[in-house]
């Protein structure tokens, strides 16, 4: 599933994310483009987790392997 996938890297994730939003902030002053920042790292974060899963699977069946999903 996705969230195995999300799991992993989560806490890496948050902790790139908050620097990288803390420095648009700090560099702008603008909230608003700090949290509009933030958002769209969260959402693209989501959809190269949703991704990869899809293309592990995709792999997976061209070799003929079977995922098991807990």
């Amino acid at each position: 599933m996705i969230f195995e996938t999300y799991k992993k890297t989560f806490w890496r994730m948050q902790a790139v994310m908050l620097l990288a939003s803390s420095m648009i902030w700090a560099v702008t002053h603008s909230r608003d483009l700090a949290g509009l920042f933030f958002v769209v790292m969260q959402a693209s974060s989501l959809i190269g987790a949703s991704w990869a899963t899809r293309l592990k699977h995709k792999v997976a069946r061209e070799a003929g392997i079977t995922l098991i999903r807990p």
